[in-house]
């Protein structure tokens, strides 16, 4: 931690932010300003024609829409229920937020890096052991 928290340091002295709550704030600011950034770039290029369609179908059948929603449930209770064979100790419960929580990271962070969340999910609520949980992802 120490060695992330040096160089953010320097950063915040170089900025002239000397106080806890400015690079707090200057952090904020940046946060918001790529977000602004993301969804103007968004904005512009999505196929809004398109889009209406697509929820046009999902509103006249949404039979399809709830398959999919199963379907996809159904794979994230395979791999939760494989995951408790594989630890024992394992709750089911644990399993699934696990692999959703490494799902939402895959989805939020480079570099598939929602596996090590998952790992760290596990380890952190249940109680399980990082060699075991760690080598159960591999």
């Amino acid at each position: 931690m120490s060695d992330l928290r040096l160089p953010l340091q320097r950063l915040a002295h170089h900025a002239r932010l000397t106080r806890p709550g400015q690079v707090w704030a200057a952090g904020v600011a940046l946060v918001l300003a790529v977000t602004v950034l993301s969804v103007l770039v968004i904005l512009r290029t999505v196929d809004y024609p398109a889009l209406a369609r697509a929820f046009g179908e999902l509103i006249h059948r949404p039979g399809l829409s709830v398959l999919g929603l199963v379907a996809f449930a159904g794979a994230f209770l395979i791999r939760s229920l494989v995951w408790k064979r594989v630890l024992p100790d394992l709750t089911m419960g644990h399993a699934w937020a696990g692999i959703h929580t490494a799902l939402i990271g895959n989805h939020v962070l480079p570099f598939r890096l929602g596996e090590p969340l998952r790992v760290v999910s596990v380890v952190k609520r249940a109680g399980i052991p990082m060699p075991e949980a760690s080598a159960s992802t591999v």
